[in-house]
């Protein structure tokens, strides 16, 4: 391993957990915007496939932001170095 090369190995095995709440509004919206039928929202109702996208959204400080808009590595991810 090249001298200036960081030892990855501190980083397997991390893990992240992210907590919601599912609501009407977010499948109201999708369903507006692609034109579709209003799903009944009710408790316990199943959403359309990989509609979960909806929810548990990553929800950074503005200083967490790195310069192409998301989260800057080094806390869940590591750094990555400009050569």
């Amino acid at each position: 391993m090249a001298q200036d090369d960081e030892d990855l190995s501190q980083w397997i095995g991390r893990q992240e957990t992210v907590d919601d709440t599912v609501t009407a509004a977010p499948v109201a919206a999708l369903t507006a915007t692609l034109d579709r039928p209003a799903p009944v929202a009710a408790a316990g109702q199943v959403l359309p496939p990989l509609w979960h996208w909806l929810y548990f959204l990553p929800m950074h400080r503005q200083s967490e932001i790195g310069p192409d808009g998301h989260a800057r590595r080094g806390g869940f991810l590591p750094a990555r170095r400009e050569k």
